[in-house]
């Protein structure tokens, strides 16, 4: 006989102020039931078993509330009402009930069922048992993510130039001249409560993105005082108090992720010329009084010029480094003020950290009669410090219960990474060993101001409007990046600088470089609750941006030449002494003075600046329409104007570029609920991705980091997309969750880098007419009480994404890969894309003994890192990373923590071609890092 069943619905309000909650997870307990609350807070719940049952309210961000003997009758609705009230995210803490342990998945529930895009969330408390500790490692474990260079995510194999970042709903600008997105490192995990990252577009949301859109949500106010101190100590493998760990003198405020301004340019070289830069020449027949002055007067002015630096080291030293150390605290509460409440929040974190390796190995090639044969072969040691410090402050206050209410944050981050790089080998056309020293300091800072409000008009078709307003700055500052390349043989004599087989910069250089970017990101979003034919709630939502970015770029570098004094027995540090700054004197051969110089300036590519301005103006209108109680669509169209204007160039040309382009990006989307915990969902969008400053600024400056000359092209177009995707989800219990997602894009213009000097050295970007990319991302997790009781305390996640893309090849690629390769193909795979990634978690959650463990890897296929067009792509294999996550409960308020990261130590490694067995482009492995964290919790 079939069991009866009834019908179980109401509304869910926020304590704190009153008015009704969206998003709210409801769940029978001992069924498969669940469902969440509307935009006015309301849920509904068809085939509850009749009965007394317990039924569940959670919501991230609030504490669950759960009631008992809810009495179900056959036949007939049953209401039940709910009131949830803000809690409390603990800075990086895991720390919940047996039944909260869902919470994880619940929370990803929530944000799936309820988004009116793909929706992938991870809360603090997953990247937490991850032992994950900065937002570049948290977003690797999204499905179809990757990230490269340790900062940049590729979303659905789309590097960032499709992807955006924002910092509680507002996008968050990037200082990094040839990326478009912010850098991920930057931003501590413990600030942030939850990454959410959109996959698709619907018109509410910015529409320059294709492959996803990282939405970083801030930590917020408690319900009640809380104070939090945690401090650690993480030993790694290979930097730890090692003895070889390469450094060089800084500033006495490296450790704050700041330069004190110990490297600075000197002030008498920031507004130099050429002209300035040369000596004088020798005395010239009928010379006049005056003019034998001003050769003096230029003598005197070079001698001070080369004079003018605070440090003349160019070579590392060797000193070994304490443990890496670091440290967070918050402290926060909700008062009355007026009657009303007022809460606020404050957290900070600071960290060191030391790296080292001396196992690298860096190589070029070149095609030869017998296969690849290399021109440069370096074994490498490479150090690094980072220092980093970051704070967020949230307060809010209720103007008026219920309907108004105002919120401040104010975020800051501050970070400096100190790198000294030593390579010694073998270079074609150079006698002897080559020896490459560079000595690079740069800082990043990001800090924003934002004020946003929400404002309930209930007589107004229950209007909400959210409104948000960001002020943003972001630099980096790279004062004083010191290069030292040279040859000698192994006893240090015959050394020489300035031969044109060396890599570049061939001279002893000292290169200067700022970023500044000044952004302001305003939204006003209305939305509006109507009933449709059948009385279900329909929203309409219209609103309008405004995201407006301005860039001063400045760059400055100065050569050095000269060997005198030097080439025996001479070394890196002691190119410059007090006694070959100085000039001497020689007789005239007209009976005046000569003025030599041991060292000169000598003219150097690098010295541009240029101004670059944003401006997006944007509107849009949408509905999300119940068709059935099982079918919702939701549709609309965004308008964006793009005006994107540089102008820049070097000290004899300035050249300027404009785009000024009105797209309108049409979204469609449906959701159909095929039982009350599974849905399918489609989706259909146009995007754009628009070019970089530096991408269409037409000029050229040298790259010190990819060894190459940049030049604009200000003929760049806007890259438009075309995206499809369909996603089918499963939520078979609380707490576990099943999903299958196949997508596929179609982008017209996408921007490459091109070559434009065989074999490299030139690079410009330009437009290639097509490209496309299909794949399928695969997503399951579950608590294992499934296998019985004794697999209560477990539980395991695995993610995984297949991707195909394909960039068809220009006949010169073309003709050049036939060369190599007569069964070359017509196409090659989109830049930083992997063809697979994958994640996988086991966890261990045991409440009586306060014991909490996590195990992940994670991994992902060869992708491409540098196109080559005179011989084949160089492929980047990311290493497997495995780590291991422990938390043990010592007291009432006492936690100690264990994370071992990299445990498998496994080589970052770059080779020609898509084989690991190719030949080596560089390699390296970074240590193993074990870490012991103490936690305070009052």
């Amino acid at each position: 006989m079939a069991q009866e069943t009834g019908s179980l619905g109401g509304i869910v309000i926020n304590g704190w102020d009153g008015r009704p909650l969206p998003g709210v997870i409801v769940t029978v307990r001992g069924t498969i039931l669940a469902g969440t609350t509307d935009a006015s807070g309301r849920y509904r719940l068809e085939g509850v078993p009749t009965g007394e049952q317990t039924v569940r309210f959670s919501k991230p961000g609030f504490a669950s509330t759960t009631v008992s003997n809810v009495r179900i009758v056959p036949g007939l609705p049953t209401n039940l009402d709910g009131s949830l009230r803000p809690e409390f995210f603990e800075l990086e803490e895991y720390e919940v009930t047996a039944e909260q342990f869902q919470d994880q998945a619940l929370e990803i529930l929530e944000q799936r069922q309820s988004s009116t895009s793909f929706l992938d969330a991870i809360s603090s408390e997953q990247f937490r048992r991850l032992g994950a500790t900065d937002v570049a490692q948290i977003i690797t474990k999204v499905p179809g993510t990757t990230v490269v260079e340790g900062k940049y995510a590729v979303i659905r194999g789309l590097s960032d130039r499709y992807n955006l970042t924002e910092l509680n709903s507002a996008v968050l600008p990037t200082a990094d001249p040839y990326r478009r997105a912010a850098p991920l490192d930057l931003i501590p995990a413990s600030m942030i409560r939850e990454v959410a990252v959109s996959k698709t577009f619907t018109p509410n949301l910015p529409g320059g993105f294709a492959g996803g859109l990282a939405n970083l949500t801030t930590k917020s106010f408690p319900d009640k005082f809380v104070f939090q101190v945690e401090v650690g100590l993480e030993y790694n493998t290979q930097s730890t108090g090692n003895p070889d760990f390469l450094t060089y003198p800084g500033s006495s405020t490296d450790w704050a992720g700041m330069d004190n301004g110990y490297r600075e340019i000197p002030a008498i070289l920031e507004n130099a010329t050429l002209a300035d830069l040369i000596p004088p020449p020798p005395q010239r027949r009928n010379e006049t009084p005056e003019q034998a002055q001003a050769r003096l007067d230029q003598a005197n002015k070079v001698q001070a010029e080369l004079g003018s630096f605070n440090d003349y080291t160019f070579g590392p030293t060797t000193k070994a480094p304490p443990p890496n150390y670091g440290g967070n605290f918050s402290y926060g509460d909700t008062i009355k003020i007026n009657e009303r409440n007022f809460g606020y929040f404050v957290g900070g974190i600071y960290k060191r950290q030391w790296f080292f390796y001396d196992d690298g190995i860096q190589a070029r090639y070149r095609p030869g009669p017998g296969g690849e044969a290399p021109y440069q072969y370096f074994r490498v040691a490479q150090s690094v410090m980072e220092a980093t410090w970051a704070t967020v402050v949230n307060v809010a206050y209720e103007l008026v219960p219920e309907d108004h209410t105002i919120a401040f944050t104010f975020y800051w981050n501050q970070n400096g990474e100190d790198t000294t790089r030593q390579r010694n080998g073998f270079v074609e056309g150079v006698d002897g060993i080559a020896t490459l020293n560079t000595l690079q300091w740069i800082q990043r800072q990001v800090h924003a101001y934002q004020t946003q409000g929400e404002d309930h008009f209930e007589e107004f078709y229950n209007d909400r409007v959210n409104w948000l307003v960001s002020l943003a700055n972001t630099s980096q500052d790279e004062p004083d990046l010191r290069y030292f390349n040279y040859a000698h043989e192994p006893d240090d004599t015959q050394n020489s600088i300035g031969n044109n087989s060396m890599p570049e910069p061939i001279r002893p250089t000292r290169y200067y470089r700022n970023i500044n970017e000044d952004n302001i990101w305003a939204q006003l979003d209305n939305t509006l609750t109507v009933q449709q034919w059948s009385g279900l709630d329909t929203e309409v939502k219209f609103g309008g941006a405004f995201n407006g970015s301005t860039r001063e770029f400045q760059e400055k570098t100065f050569s050095f030449d000269g060997e005198s004094g030097w080439r025996a027995y001479g070394t890196p540090n002691t190119y410059f002494t007090p006694e070959n700054i100085r000039y001497t004197e020689s007789p005239g051969r007209f009976g005046g003075t000569n003025y030599n110089f041991q060292r000169t300036f000598f003219p150097a590519l690098g010295n541009n600046t240029y101004l670059g301005q944003q401006q997006i103006p944007a509107g849009y209108a949408m509905t999300q329409l119940p068709v059935t109680e099982q079918l919702k669509i939701i549709g609309g169209a965004r308008l964006e104007n793009t005006l994107l204007s540089i102008d820049g160039g070097g000290a004899l040309t300035r050249t300027n570029s404009t785009i000024n382009q009105l797209d309108v990006m049409p979204s469609f989307a449906a959701v159909y609920d095929v039982v009350t915990n599974m849905d399918v969902r489609f989706s259909f969008s146009q995007t754009v991705a628009r070019p970089t400053f530096r991408e269409i600024a037409p000029y050229r400056s040298y790259d010190p980091y990819g060894d190459e000359i940049i030049e604009g092209n200000p003929n760049l177009k806007i890259t438009h997309i075309n995206n499809y995707d369909l996603r089918w989800e499963w939520y078979p219990k609380p707490g576990a969750l099943l999903s299958v997602s196949p997508f596929y894009k179609q982008l017209t213009d996408p921007i490459e880098k091109t070559l434009l000097t065989f074999g490299g050295g030139i690079v410009t970007f330009e437009n290639r007419p097509t490209a496309s990319l299909y794949g399928v991302e695969l997503e399951a997790s579950t608590p294992l009480d499934i296998l019985g009781d004794a697999f209560a305390d477990f539980d395991v996640g695995f993610n995984f994404a297949y991707i195909h893309s394909e960039v068809p090849l220009t006949d010169v690629e073309k003709a050049a890969d036939a060369v190599l390769n007569a069964n070359s193909s017509d196409s090659r795979p989109l830049y930083d894309q992997s063809p697979w990634i994958v994640n996988f978690n086991f966890g261990y959650d045991n409440k009586r003994t306060g014991t909490t463990a996590t195990v992940s890897l994670s991994t992902a296929g060869p992708y491409v890192y540098l196109v080559d067009l005179g011989g084949p792509d160089v492929y980047e294999h990311p290493p497997l990373a495995l780590t291991f996550f422990a938390s043990q409960r010592l007291a009432e308020h006492v936690k100690l923590r264990l994370t071992v990261k990299n445990i498998l130590n496994s080589e970052n490694l770059r080779t020609y071609g898509e084989s690991a067995d190719g030949p080596i482009y560089s390699r390296a492995t970074g240590g193993v890092s074990i870490r012991l964290t103490i936690a305070f919790d009052y």
